[in-house]
């Protein structure tokens, strides 16, 4: 994962409600399988496992992040687990069908709570951090961004 995108990343995140994060550490679930996935084919092993245990973080979160009190979660503990078994078989195995499938089963669920998160309107989990406003300026072709609060406390009180 590249700079510009651990800094949009950490740009939603601060300004993400409990489901967009759940969606959000998804996505990065999927983008460090399918760096993974890029250091297997290319004989990386040392990448590989980085990446590959950087995916089974993310696993383990969504795995913190489950609601006992539901029905649904012992069977979404049951996925991750195996996920996580998948993408270490991939690892060690070096081989990348371990990680395929593994991406085929967290994109689906990817999916389902993408269209769940949509109805939640709570408030982000983060307060008091920096608005940041972004978008193309007068056919410079040049992302600029606009950030609001600058002389703030970003998310400290003091």
């Amino acid at each position: 994962m590249d700079q510009t995108l651990k800094q949009d990343y950490t740009r939603r995140i601060a300004m993400a409600n409990r489901s967009e994060i759940i969606n959000i550490v998804f996505e990065l679930a999927n983008v460090y399988m399918t760096d993974a996935q890029n250091a297997i084919e290319s004989s990386d092993d040392t990448k590989a496992w980085e990446e590959c245990n950087r995916a089974k973080e993310c696993i383990h979160h969504l795995i913190k992040s489950l609601d006992y009190q539901y029905e649904l979660a012992q069977p979404l503990l049951q996925i991750y687990q195996f996920a996580s078994k998948e993408i270490t078989s991939s690892a060690v195995n070096h081989n990348v069908e371990g990680i395929q499938h593994a991406k085929k089963l967290m994109t689906t669920l990817a999916g389902a709570f993408y269209e769940a998160s949509k109805q939640d309107t709570s408030e982000p989990v983060m307060s008091h951090t920096q608005t940041v406003y972004a978008g193309l300026t007068y056919g410079k072709n040049q992302l600029n961004e606009s950030l609001t609060d600058e002389g703030s406390l970003r998310g400290l009180w003091v």
